[in-house]
């Protein structure tokens, strides 16, 4: 599944969640950051799109998947360890890097 195939999912709710993927921009080759809205909130998470051997993954169900255990009510510290404290970005809140996660 290409990139592409994560963008028809903009504004539709992650399942179990009440989260929205917003929009999505490539900050550099090797990474998608995909910006999650919920309520007043945005949150910017960075995946990586290419696996440890360099290879494209197939973006979709593995970053849903991700998003999805990391946006869990029950568990609210595990987002938190992901934290980019000095990252700046305007569109959003806080960046997370799960580029090495999972």
């Amino acid at each position: 599944m290409p990139l592409l195939t994560l963008r028809r999912f903009i504004g539709v709710p992650l399942p179990g969640t009440d989260w929205r993927i917003r929009a999505m921009v490539r900050p550099d080759p090797d990474t998608v950051r995909v910006y999650l809205a919920h309520g007043n909130r945005t949150l910017g998470i960075d995946l990586a799109v290419r696996d440890d051997t360099g290879t494209p993954r197939t973006v979709g169900w593995w970053a849903a998947s991700k998003l999805i255990a990391l946006l869990r009510p029950e568990e609210p510290t595990t987002l938190a360890a992901h934290r980019v404290h000095d990252a700046r970005d305007p569109l959003c809140e806080a960046v997370y890097d799960l580029t090495n996660w999972a």
